[in-house]
């Protein structure tokens, strides 16, 4: 189903606003193990490390996020980024602009 928000701030009570999904209201407070989803926030605009290499970066994310580091040339072959795992990631973070993968190469990874 389709989840929707709607949002406004008081000055005393901070960020308010009703939540739904499939057009039911979302309320908070425990929920049956059959309406639970799982919901997750990514960024439109990913942020890595520029100067890390596409397999540095998914060893990185697998230790981290307590998965297994040896998947990695797995996730870089079905990823389709095989081409440019030894490569720097590039970016900006940490200053100067490096060079670096492309801008599909960086949303697939």
């Amino acid at each position: 189903g389709r989840r929707k928000g709607r949002r406004r701030r008081h000055a005393t009570d901070g960020l308010v606003g009703d939540v739904t999904f499939g057009g039911e209201p979302f309320h908070e407070g425990p929920h049956p193990a059959s309406e639970r989803v799982p919901l997750s926030y990514i960024e439109q605009e990913p942020r890595f490390f520029s100067n890390l290499t596409v397999r540095e970066t998914l060893t990185l994310d697998a230790n981290l996020h307590g998965g297994d580091a040896s998947d990695v040339d797995d996730v870089v072959r079905r990823l389709g980024l095989a081409a440019c795992a030894d490569t720097l990631v590039g970016g900006d973070t940490g200053g100067k602009e490096v060079r670096g993968i492309s801008g599909g190469e960086r949303r697939r990874l």
